[in-house]
This record gives C-alpha cells, sequence and structure tokens, in this order.
C-alpha cells in the first residue's frame, strides 16, 4: 500500500514474523491491525493508532514470537495442570 500524507504518520512498517492486516489511511487518527504469522504470538498490543504524527504504540515495539514450549497454552482444556 502507498499512501502520501501530507498530516499524519508515515506508513507503518510490518511487526518481525508478522504483517499489516488492516489499514485504510495514515491520516492522524487512524488506526491499524497486525497480524502474527501461523504459529507466533504476539508479545504486546496488536493494534497502533496515529497520534501526534507518530504510530502509538510505535509499530517497530511489535515482535511476533514462538511461544516457549515449557510454557502451558491456557487454552488447552486437555491438559493436567498437575502432571
Amino acid at each position: 500500500m502507498n499512501f502520501t500524507a501530507e498530516a499524519g504518520c508515515r506508513a507503518p512498517p510490518s511487526p518481525v514474523n508478522g504483517s499489516i492486516e488492516e489499514y485504510r489511511s495514515t491520516e492522524e487518527g487512524a488506526e491499524i491491525q497486525f497480524h502474527c504469522h501461523d504459529g507466533y504470538t504476539p508479545n504486546e498490543w496488536m493494534s497502533s493508532q496515529c497520534l501526534n504524527s507518530s504510530w502509538s504504540p510505535h509499530p517497530m515495539d511489535l515482535v511476533c514470537v514462538l511461544p516457549d514450549p515449557d510454557t502451558p497454552d491456557p487454552d488447552d482444556v486437555t491438559s493436567d495442570p498437575n502432571s
């Protein structure tokens, strides 16, 4: 996507191991959504907003990481926490 913004933010970078899911503009107040590649999870938030000509939070702070295999999945109802 190519946007030229007179007032607003620059086109945001994609997160490490992820992509930009959706955004329509880079004007002040615009919001972008991020997505992690399959198997990766975000280290923090998944969206950013253009405020005062800067993305907040900054997209470069978002990194999609592989989950730690020793950490139990809270969504896995088949695992026994006592084992």
